[in-house]
């Protein structure tokens, strides 16, 4: 029979542990939440591995203890506690409470005192005892039976780990930490002695007593005139540092007892928190989500019963099946449909027929539902609604009457927080769903859902479906009392099915000019390789960080800049700097750029074509950028470089079809003339009324030089001022883009804001506000959480405020180009022309047309971007027209 074990945590250590090693979060209501996040972490990992029969939670008692009453200066250098820190001990007391871990706590003692005197109960017991700690106080506690483990660093150390890392076995340890102390604890210790010195007075002379008794076992005279100058203070330090074993801790090994955690208390406190992981993880209210009302459709007719149900019901929710979520590969698997809660219907259509032998036809059943789901007067909700019109559309269905993706509706309400369809059942349900890859397994070994029986399809079809629609009652209402409803409404959501239509479209891609610029470009990396080893004098690994460290900074003697975990850093920042000490780092950096270009674009792209339409079709993400900027994967076509000669070549493999053309349409500073509309500052607003040049002007205030007598570089050097604002740029930042000194970027910054007064005015309004909100908006009302900018890290505060000036700007800038998308499309759509909107890289839109309607598309598109919101100052567009894209000249 196993033995009992006991887990006793160090909850103060962890709290703060768990504090400076966590991301400064915060929940829903702005609440500081990092410390609790990571502590929750650690206890579920301690249960969840070392299964214990007894656990006990130990906290530091409120008040004073008895070192303090003998040493008034006990821990009295100690930093003060952070407030965002203080605000998460309670609620971490109620986490332990959740989980109905006693929760002990000794008055007058200290953490350590309860756990020693605990461990040594249990031991006694015949337990298995394990401290969870990484305090080294502890480790005199240590027996062949009490261990104590460092979750952080995941050691579990016994009496032989205690004596290899400090050099003296448990026993010895109190005397260790007395000769030593503490400068944390203040405890005096004695001078002179650290950590090795101590080990070695110990090993040599046995313990503290020893030495005081005879101080000259030390060894070395001026170490032993020390301990003769310092005796009271080494008594009172082995004093201070001895855990006590014998303290009153009311609590018996019986109520340390591991009991069920209470999930009702967990489920609200994970919910106010936002922890929508562990959320998932809590047994299910079967109440919350019943599935007694989920049917699979297995024949014609009753496919046809369902139309007629889902026509009479007014509006429903759906959702796909399909052998994987690319939405133009994936293969329709069924389809699920929801009229109310816990009502749902599933119509298997591409199951394997051995387990699944009754489907009804396919192209019959989308023939039967087409009618109902291409009505636009019968309003529909599904999550991630893309990846079903993708793959509808492909099979001759266009959805329409689309009103509510709850994907969408969630990341509008808080970009920040989780908006799977799992957490937002959890969050705004109380439902906990079945994980798809309960049904279809997980990594290697699983499957897609052609090859999961029809039971478990239609339960996790229905339950997608159900779920969405319930969500698409709720949130809406969230959504308005937020005053975000007509962002959703009136952006996202028509903006989903733009989306839609470019992805259904693609773009097309010369893979032979790729397969010829590949072989370009291999050789040249053979002859940079070449090279470099020429100049380094040996072969090596380039893409070795050590063999490049040994060569840069051993062999060569270069001068090294910032060190890393690893070494030295070889960054491109760092080679450029060593590029006028040796050929060999500008050749690395040169390597480097052609070997990322390759692999990346050069050999991935044409890989990426779809074999069907013979185009490259992207996936827009809607709902992952806080900044409410969209971002393009698989592959992502938004990082197709433009600033060297080498990726504008790759640009060039994306062309269009004989006899028609490619047009790019991309806001002038768009982010510039934002800042003039939300700061009102009147120099700014004139200039871009007025046409004038604004780098120019900037340029002329800063150097104190008249407009006409500004230079290419001054300019240049102004550019980086204007945009370095927007981004929050410091005098540092600015200094080290521009590569002057500090002050002359100071003097920069002051001449700027001499110009734009009120831009200034702006952003110190803006951080006031942020201040006291902890959020930004957008002019169409995007909120951006910003929990940092009240942090007491200044690091961390610093970045946060960087983010609240910006975020108004490029937020709006992303704003923006999404009108202009909606406003584009619906023209383009009531046009006739056969024109079509490919892609959307940040401010510029990509489009391609038959020759003879450029001219007309032109006309369309400045019209639809430049009029698509009214500002102080006006919009401008530039356009270009090719025959590709990286040769597209205006």
């Amino acid at each position: 029979m196993s033995r009992p074990v006991l887990v006793l945590v160090d909850a103060p250590n962890f709290i703060f542990r768990a504090f400076h090693a966590m991301p400064r979060l915060s929940g829903p209501n702005g609440e500081p939440t990092g410390a609790i996040y990571g502590f929750v972490a650690m206890l579920q990992k301690l249960v969840r591995e070392l299964k214990p029969t007894h656990l006990g939670v130990v906290f530091d008692p409120q008040g004073k203890t008895f070192r303090d009453d003998m040493y008034s200066e006990y821990k009295a250098t100690r930093a003060e506690t952070p407030p965002e820190l203080v605000l998460q001990f309670d609620p971490i007391r109620e986490v332990v409470r959740a989980f109905r871990a006693p929760l002990v706590e000794t008055p007058g003692f200290e953490a350590d005192d309860a756990i020693a005197t605990l461990a040594r109960r249990g031991e006694a017991a015949g337990m298995d005892v394990v401290i969870a700690s990484g305090d080294k106080d502890l480790c005199q506690v240590v027996t062949d039976n009490v261990k104590v483990l460092d979750t952080m660093k995941d050691r579990l150390s016994g009496p032989a780990e205690v004596k290899e890392k400090w050099g003296v076995p448990p026993e010895g340890i109190v005397d260790l930490l007395a000769l030593m102390g503490d400068t944390v604890d203040n405890v005096p210790g004695v001078p002179g002695v650290g950590e090795k010195t101590a080990a070695s007075l110990v090993q040599k002379a046995g313990n503290v007593e020893a030495l005081l008794a005879n101080p000259d076992l030390a060894g070395r005279p001026k170490i032993a005139q020390s301990i003769r100058d310092h005796a009271a203070d080494l008594r009172l330090s082995k004093t201070l540092v001895t855990v006590r074993t014998d303290a009153p801790v009311a609590e018996s090994l019986d109520d340390l007892r591991v009991k069920p955690a209470d999930s009702a208390a967990l489920r609200t406190l994970f919910t106010r928190f936002g922890f929508t992981r562990w959320l998932k993880e809590l047994p299910a209210d079967e109440q919350a989500l019943s599935r007694a009302g989920y049917r699979a459709v297995e024949t014609l007719e009753g496919v046809h019963e369902l139309a007629k149900s889902l026509r009479a019901a007014g509006g429903f929710s759906f959702s796909i099946l399909g052998t994987s979520r690319e939405g133009m590969r994936a293969a329709l698997v069924g389809l699920a449909f929801s009229t109310a809660e816990g009502e749902g219907a599933y119509v298997p259509l591409g199951h394997s027929p051995m387990l699944a032998p009754k489907q009804p036809p396919r192209d019959a059943t989308l023939a039967a539902l087409k009618p109902l789901l291409e009505d636009a007067s019968i309003p529909k909700s599904a999550y991630d609604a893309k990846f079903d019109l993708l793959v509808l559309s492909r099979l001759g269905v266009a959805v329409k009457g689309l009103s509510c993706d709850p994907m969408l509706a969630e990341y509008v309400l808080d970009p920040a927080k989780p908006n799977d369809l799992e957490s937002l059942a959890i969050e705004h349900l109380g439902a906990r769903m079945t994980p798809a890859a309960d049904l279809a397994g997980r990594g290697r070994g699983a499957v897609s859902f052609d090859g999961v029986d029809v039971a478990s399809a239609t339960a996790a079809g229905c339950e997608s479906a159900d779920v969405a629609g319930r969500l698409a009652k709720a949130l809406p209402a969230k959504l308005d009392k937020e005053g975000l409803g007509p962002l959703f409404r009136d952006v996202e959501m028509p903006l989903l099915e733009v989306l839609f239509r470019m992805e259904r479209t693609g773009v097309r891609l010369d893979a032979a000019f790729l397969a010829t610029l590949g072989a370009e470009f291999d050789r040249r990396l053979a002859k940079v390789r070449d090279a470099i080893f020429e100049a380094a004098g040996e072969t090596f690994n380039i893409d070795s960080t050590k063999q490049l460290q040994r060569l840069l900074f051993e062999k060569l003697k270069l001068t090294p800049g910032r060190k890393t975990k690893t070494g030295y850093s070889t960054d491109a920042g760092v080679l450029e700097k060593l590029a006028s000490e040796h050929p060999v780092p500008a050749r690395i950096v040169e390597f480097r750029m052609l070997a990322k270009l390759k692999s990346t674009y050069v050999d991935a792209l044409p890989a990426a074509i779809n074999p069907v339409t013979g185009r490259i079709h992207t996936t827009y993400s809607q709902a992952v950028a806080a900044t409410g900027r969209l971002s393009s994967n698989d592959p992502n076509l938004q990082n197709i470089p433009i600033r060297t000669e080498e990726g504008r070549r790759i640009r060039r493999a994306f062309v269009t079809e004989p006899g028609w053309k490619l047009v790019s349409a991309d806001y002038s500073q768009i982010e510039l003339r934002l800042l003039a509309h939300v700061s009102g500052d009147a120099a700014l607003v004139d200039a871009y009324r007025n046409g004038k040049d604004v780098h120019a002007r900037t340029a002329a205030e800063v150097f104190g030089v008249p407009e006409d007598a500004v230079t290419k570089d001054q300019r240049a050097h102004a550019k980086v001022v204007n945009f370095g604002v927007i981004y929050g740029m410091g005098a540092n930042g600015l200094s080290q883009s521009l590569g002057i000194d500090r002050a002359a970027a100071a003097r920069y910054i002051e001449a700027y804001f001499r110009r734009y007064a009120g831009v200034r005015d702006f952003l110190d309004r803006t951080l006031e506000e942020t201040r006291k909100t902890g959020y930004v908006r957008t002019l169409l009302g995007r909120r951006r959480p910003l929990p940092d900018i009240n942090a007491s890290d200044g690091n961390l505060r610093s970045a946060a405020e960087r983010m609240a000036v910006n975020a108004p700007v490029q937020g709006s800038a992303a704003d923006l180009i999404k009108v202009a998308m909606i406003r584009v499309d619906r023209a383009l759509a009531g046009s006739g022309l056969k024109a079509r909107m490919l892609l959307q890289v940040h401010d510029e839109l990509v489009f391609e047309a038959p020759e003879a309607e450029v001219k007309r598309l032109l006309s369309i598109v400045v019209e639809g971007m430049e009029q698509a919101m009214e500002l102080s100052v006006p919009l401008k567009v530039d356009v270009a027209v090719g025959e590709n894209w990286g040769e597209l000249k205006g």
